[in-house]
């Protein structure tokens, strides 16, 4: 975008995937891409998790029992589309998820990295985990139904070549 305001003449279009927001108030709010319910609305594909502040020691200790993330993540491929948090240094949080989404990462490349613990970033690691899990649940179940649909086609073609 600077160089938009510097070179008027010589314009580059700006890339708002991945493109955080976050509300500095109390409780503070960090959020980058779809919502559940843009997403519903486009008609994207998605799944989702959740994870509480205080279902982590740091989170725990810091009593901050609202606090949470949410994690949107497209089924097939991982990548995430949207990430949404809301409580103690949210806007920090958030910058996890901005930097997949601007490299259109899959979710799991986070979900298997170390983390200090106790520390807050762990309420990430735990929802990008959760997520990670229902995108392999999807990918699983999408071969198990193409491995079988291959199968029984293939045998249909056999009883049609010994007839």
């Amino acid at each position: 975008m600077a160089n938009n305001v510097l070179n008027p003449d010589a314009l580059t279009v700006v890339d708002h995937h991945g493109m955080p927001a976050a509300v500095f108030g109390s409780p503070q709010i960090g959020s980058a891409g779809l919502t559940e319910q843009e997403a519903e609305e486009r008609g994207v594909a998605y799944v989702m998790a959740t994870s509480a502040y205080d279902a982590t020691a740091f989170g725990a200790s810091i009593e901050d029992h609202d606090g949470f993330v949410k994690v949107l993540a497209d089924p097939e491929s991982g990548e995430i589309l949207g990430c949404h948090v809301i409580g103690t240094d949210a806007s920090t949080l958030v910058q996890e998820a901005v930097n997949l989404m601007r490299f259109r990462l899959p979710v799991d490349v986070i979900a298997r990295s170390i983390y200090i613990h106790p520390a807050l970033p762990e309420v990430m690691q735990a929802a990008f985990a959760s997520v990670a899990q229902r995108v392999a649940r999807v990918s699983d179940h999408n071969h198990d139904e193409a491995h079988s649909e291959d199968e029984h086609g293939t045998a249909h073609a056999r009883e049609a070549a010994g007839d």
